[in-house]
């Protein structure tokens, strides 16, 4: 899939039946509430997760968010945080993964089969490619 609009730090895969997904740190930003937006490059749909980062600042969401965020394979995904008392969407917050520190970050959903069989991922973390 073509990363056309995506400018972000292109991440590995993420399999489509993942529990959790581990973000990354929000430096400064302990026990904080956020939203985590996920946008389908392909489709231009945005989608919006509520969180609230660890008492170290550590950041996962659930997938598939209680049913309501289904990921679609091989589409492109771009991911950026915001505090939720932010005016607007673009009020990104600095994500650290492995020491370096990212305004937004890329990546696919793959399907994993064994046999024909769907596998399900109980937590995935985000890694560069």
């Amino acid at each position: 899939m073509s990363n056309y609009c995506n400018n972000c730090p292109k991440f590995v895969s993420i399999p489509t039946c993942t529990e959790d997904l581990v973000i990354g740190t929000l430096t400064g930003y302990a026990s904080t509430a956020v939203f985590v937006y996920l946008k389908n490059h392909t489709t231009g749909f945005i989608h919006r997760f509520s969180a609230t980062t660890t008492m170290y600042g550590g950041l996962t969401i659930e997938l598939p968010d209680n049913g309501n965020f289904s990921p679609t394979p091989k589409h492109d995904y771009e991911l950026w945080v915001t505090l939720q008392t932010a005016t607007n969407t673009d009020e990104r917050l600095d994500i650290t993964i492995n020491s370096i520190d990212y305004e937004c970050v890329s990546f696919t959903f793959e399907n994993i089969f064994v046999g024909y069989n769907l596998v399900e991922y109980t937590s995935q973390t985000l890694k560069l490619k």
